[in-house]
């Protein structure tokens, strides 16, 4: 069943412009604790962009937004070893 479809786009310069990757009480308001683990890994601020890109998308897809009660730390954006998974967990 498709609900939506949504789709976003955020500048890697922006990130890099607004110092997103040193900020990590930013970073935990974003992200899971599973995404933080994978960005720490590899430190690259594509991954920042691409996967807040993902989570707005998903909230336009659903039709809300982060002022609706929805938190982009309940959106999970993971790698498994052959694609991304997506999980939405209400919390």
């Amino acid at each position: 069943m498709v609900i939506g479809i949504g789709y976003d786009i955020v500048e890697h310069a922006i990130t890099e412009k607004l110092n997103w990757s040193t900020d990590l009480e930013l970073l935990k308001g974003i992200f899971s604790e599973e995404e933080l683990n994978l960005y720490f890994k590899n430190k690259v601020t594509r991954f920042i962009a691409g996967r807040f890109a993902g989570k707005e998308a998903v909230l336009k897809s659903l039709g809300t937004g982060m002022e609706d009660g929805l938190d982009l730390t309940c959106i999970n954006i993971l790698q498994t070893s052959s694609r991304e998974t997506l999980h939405i967990i209400r919390g």
